[in-house]
């Protein structure tokens, strides 16, 4: 398989999961963006996206999630060691691929300030 898949060890895949990164977390939000992270204990990050018939058409949904792998995959967070989940709050129709963009370099100005100062 080629790298330019999401395997399962980079995905947050159970209920459990997801619940124990939302209820111990340090949370980002930008515009309708919410962004959970709660360290780990694994050798890589994991990512979670939370999309809810509320927030759209399938369609709609299905588009953000790849969006949001791909720039997960693309910023290479594994060194981080954390848990991520990631929300929209309200319709998807009103976030643009460019807010998605922006949450994630806050993410990654964010995670950057955790390990100075854990350094």
């Amino acid at each position: 398989m080629s790298e330019e898949g999401f395997p399962k060890e980079k995905r947050l895949l159970t209920r459990r999961d997801f619940l124990r990164v939302q209820q111990k977390h340090t949370l980002i939000t930008y515009q309708q963006i919410l962004i959970s992270l709660r360290p780990n204990r694994l050798k890589n990050s994991r990512l979670g996206v939370i999309l809810t018939r509320k927030n759209g058409p399938s369609v709609e949904r299905n588009l953000c999630r790849r969006r949001i792998r791909e720039l997960f995959r693309r910023a290479d967070l594994h060194s981080f060691q954390v848990d991520i989940v990631f929300r929209v709050r309200g319709k998807l129709a009103t976030v643009s691929f460019e807010q998605i963009v922006q949450a994630f370099q806050l993410l990654l100005r964010t995670l950057n300030g955790y390990t100075q100062k854990s350094s």
